[in-house]
């Protein structure tokens, strides 16, 4: 027997690649014999060889890579000065510069993909390659305008939302009540009123998160700015005011409780109601939110339920990705399409309006990869379109805080956390003491000694890792554990003005009801369970006091 060879660990992960591009390759319909042979056993001399991996790679690589996310990368040189920057010490800024209204980030508009002129003589081959042309142009010159943000770089993305916008006789557009100017597009709004001719409802959702004041500030500003628009405010998961002071100082609430129900439901059922004009019964939604509303607040989600969900993977039919012609009502449905950004909620905005729990949520930006059909009623269909993200000027701090972009792939963290610095106290909200050897904070100062006070440290040398606590710093942002928000335009003029703004008082109590009500249906669970087991002691002892007795008439 030979003599065994070292084999290095780079060795071995070059092994394991080459097993994996083999085995998705493996039957591939290209009918080249030769594109299926191990890579490692190419022949140097010929030139042509070197190109069979890379031939390889892009053959499959439109179905491997259909949802993959696009990131464009800071230069080095942009790194480096964004980090020194970080390591200054920075100014407060005042309240007044968190306003910001739409123009803040659409201004001059910006045009979004939109889906090209089509009809049904097209073959399929045809209209892919007509869109796949158009979205390219598209990209091209996304590119080369430096001064946009991220975008979405992917086109089987906006080919769902094309449908999404095709086969919806409604639309939901969800935005983040926290970034509500960034979130909400005009062009999207002109695009469906004007040259669809649809309805547009705005859902502002996790209103709990910010005071009730500067959510109804965000409703009446969009309906002054955007008159054909209708605004529901809308929350999953209610919080009291005691929760939310505990969360604006970046402090745990606690256990978390089973959802006592989502505030909204009922609102955006009348301002459907109201659209459908009677052409459609709806009253069965509405009798399903009442019915929801007075459920065990304690029961655990269950995913078995009287609806139907489309969705791929499973045992679910497959998606409807056929373009047809839109009918109002079709069939005596009312489809309500989802759309708006990653990360505002719109699967949680579809398990409130459920009752419990129909499609998978995450906290990570673009967790939902496709729309999805779900039967909210027999006769109300809602689809939940997956997160674009539209062209904008928004810088990326604000992209990420808003959660357009991962924090994932954030290479530079400390420039975001020197931008939420300025805008709010966050060494009193995250605990810290300015070192007796420095005069002022800088980002990169917080980072540090966040990461010693959580014991941060780095796998080798065990050094203080300051890019885990800045990237704990931004997801905590993302959470809403430290609190920031925009506010509307003239805002703090008008504060006292909106703080005593009657909407913002039943928005209070509105919240407060469903706690209330969350509470008294566990309180009262929680007596029956002692009941039961009261009762079942008592049977217990009575049973032990008759064998005793037997035990006494025996002797």
């Amino acid at each position: 027997m030979p003599r065994k060879k070292p084999f290095s660990g780079k060795q071995k992960k070059l092994q394991l690649q080459a097993k994996r591009q083999e085995k998705q390759f493996q039957g591939s319909k290209d009918g080249n014999v030769g594109l299926t042979h191990d890579i490692w056993e190419e022949d140097p001399s010929d030139p042509t060889s070197k190109d069979l991996s890379s031939t390889r790679a892009s053959s499959k690589k439109a179905t491997r890579d259909r949802y993959k996310l696009e990131f464009q990368e800071e230069s080095k040189d942009e790194l480096q000065r964004n980090k020194e920057i970080a390591m200054r010490s920075y100014a407060r800024r005042s309240p007044e510069e968190m306003e910001a209204s739409s123009q803040s980030f659409y201004d001059p508009p910006i045009m979004f993909p939109v889906r090209p002129p089509w009809d049904h003589s097209l073959t399929l081959q045809t209209l892919e390659e007509q869109e796949h042309k158009y979205f390219q142009n598209f990209c091209e010159r996304f590119r080369r305008d430096h001064k946009l943000g991220y975008v979405e770089l992917n086109l089987e993305t906006w080919r769902q939302l094309w449908r999404v916008l095709e086969m919806s006789d409604i639309l939901l557009h969800i935005i983040d009540v926290r970034y509500a100017p960034l979130h909400f597009n005009p062009e999207l709004y002109k695009y469906v009123t004007s040259v669809l001719g649809k309805e547009v409802i705005v859902i502002l959702n996790k209103c709990d998160i910010v005071p009730p004041s500067v959510a109804i500030a965000w409703k009446n500003y969009l309906l002054e700015e955007f008159p054909k628009l209708k605004v529901v405010i809308f929350t999953s998961y209610p919080k009291d005011p005691s929760t939310r002071t505990l969360l604006a100082k970046g402090k745990q609430s606690g256990r978390r409780r089973k959802r006592p129900g989502a505030v909204g439901p009922i609102e955006l059922w009348e301002v459907c109601n109201s659209l459908v004009k009677g052409e459609l019964n709806i009253d069965s939604w509405k009798s399903k939110i009442l019915d929801d509303m007075h459920i065990n607040a304690d029961e655990e989600d269950s995913d078995q339920s009287d609806c139907e969900v489309e969705e791929k993977g499973g045992n679910i039919a497959k998606l409807d990705l056929t373009y047809t012609k839109h009918a109002k009502y079709k069939d005596g449905v009312l489809t309500v399409g989802c759309i708006g950004y990653p990360n505002v909620g719109k699967s949680s905005v579809i398990n409130g309006l459920m009752g419990h729990k129909v499609v998978s949520i995450s906290r990570t930006p673009g967790h939902t990869k496709h729309f999805q059909t779900i039967f909210l009623t027999r006769n109300v269909k809602l689809c939940d379109c997956p997160g674009l993200v539209f062209p904008s000027t928004a810088p990326r701090a604000i992209q990420v805080l808003a959660g357009m972009y991962p924090v994932s792939q954030i290479r530079e963290p400390y420039s975001i956390v020197q931008y939420i610095a300025e805008r709010c106290d966050l060494p009193t909200i995250l605990g810290l003491r300015l070192p007796a050897d420095e005069n002022s904070w800088s980002a990169y100062l917080i980072c540090d000694e966040l990461a010693e006070l959580k014991g941060f440290k780095t796998a080798r040398g065990a050094r203080t890792d300051s890019y885990r606590a800045a990237n704990w710093i931004l997801r905590a942002a993302l959470e809403g554990k430290v609190l920031i928000y925009l506010f509307p335009p003239q805002y703090h003029s008008r504060i006292e003005y909106w703080s005593s703004h009657p909407d913002a008082d039943w928005l209070e109590l509105k919240q407060l009801e469903r706690l209330e009500v969350a509470e008294g249906l566990r309180s009262r669970r929680e007596e029956e369970v002692a009941l039961s087991e009261s009762e079942e002691s008592g049977e217990e002892t009575a049973a032990c006091s008759n064998a005793f007795a037997l035990l006494s008439d025996d002797s």
